[in-house]
Parts: structure tokens; sequence; C-alpha cells
């Protein structure tokens, strides 16, 4: 199992509140949502494109540090400045956004599926995103995503999650953006996901 792309749960930051000596002018607005990130040579944030796909160079006054030359998927606070080409980087918040394992990985292992809570399941940007409620109290979780392309013209996610036998605790959020290229998707096929709540399956379906 050494190729599949995990997360453990307690590693995962509650999201970030924005602390008042932060110094924005009043007329600033916050965007706050799911982008993705260019760094540059030195490993700074050079660009920023939001899912509407719109490109702005990044001023990024903490100089939050990535590896070298690389394609970040995060979840950002920032402002655009009064032209709009320039995106003034407040907080970034990290996220699972490895590509999805492929469920034959998992042949021989078993798929876990401790419940969650579901906030919300979209697409934008060339991604499936989640904002997912998991309680945890002191023990690591795990947490992924396999696809499964066995039928045409569909790709299937199922969310892995094993809470090793954690104790209910405080309701943390874990934050999932799945890049679906690759998948060779066409316009009007379909994506699912699917994971297990308190009781209960959740499924929903979108169309490419």
């Amino acid at each position: 199992m050494k190729r599949i792309a995990h997360i453990v749960l307690s590693l995962l930051s509650a999201i970030v509140i924005v602390s008042c000596n932060k110094e924005l002018e009043e007329t600033d607005s916050i965007i706050t949502g799911f982008v993705t990130l260019w760094t540059g040579s030195d490993g700074t944030v050079n660009v920023l494109q939001d899912d509407f796909g719109n490109r702005f160079m990044v001023n990024d006054k903490d100089s939050h540090q990535a590896p070298a030359d690389t394609m970040i998927r995060v979840i950002s606070l920032y402002t655009i400045n009064a032209d709009s080409t320039i995106a003034t980087l407040i907080e970034t918040i990290d996220i699972l956004s490895n590509r999805a394992t492929d469920i034959s990985e998992c042949e021989n292992r078993e798929i876990k599926q401790d419940p969650v809570n579901v906030q919300s399941v979209w697409l934008s940007g060339g991604y499936m995103n989640a904002v997912l409620g998991i309680s945890v109290h002191s023990t690591p979780h795990i947490l992924f995503v396999l696809s499964d392309t066995t039928t045409s013209h569909q790709v299937k996610f199922t969310l892995f999650h094993d809470k090793n036998s954690d104790k209910e605790g405080y309701t943390r959020n874990a934050y999932i953006s799945i890049p679906l290229d690759g998948y060779n998707l066409q316009k009007g096929d379909s994506i699912f996901f699917n994971c297990k709540e308190d009781g209960a399956d959740y499924n929903c379906a979108f169309a490419f």
C-alpha cells in the first residue's frame, strides 16, 4: 500500500481566523475559496488562479514557502487590488488534493468507511471538492479517496475513512480537492462521490 496517498486527520488544522493585526485597508474585500497557486524557482508563491479561471500575480506579504516550480491546491484568504491584477495573500490552509488512488490497489484491503458529516460537495476549477466534518478525539484518522473507472463515461469516487477506533471528540473540518484531469472525461460524463454518514449512505452525482 505504499502508493496510497492519505492524510492523518490529526494534522489537519481547523479553519483559520484572520487575526486583527493584519493590516488591511478598510476598502479591501477578503475572498475565501479553493484556489490553485504556482511557485517560482525560489519556492515563493507568484501566481494565484481562482476556480473561475481568473489569474493574478501574487503579493505574498508573509512569504509562504513551498517546493520550487510547483502547483499547489489550497484554501486561500486573499484580496484583489483595484485593477484586478494582483492578489495579496492573507492566509492559506492546506487541503488533501492528491490524485485519487485506483480502487484496484485496495483489492486485498478492507475499505473502511467510518462516518463523516458532509457539509458540501461540488465541482469547480477541474476538481471535485468536498468539505467534511469529522469527530476527532486523540487517535489519528486515515483519510483518502479511491477512484473506480471500470465503467466507461464515468468515474466513481469513494471516501476511505479509518478513525482507528477513536472516541467521539471535537468536530474538525477536512478539506478535499481531487483533480479530474487524467480520467478522459467528456462533456456529459458522470462523476459520483460516496461516503458514510451516521446511519446512512451519502451519494451524489454530477455531469462533467
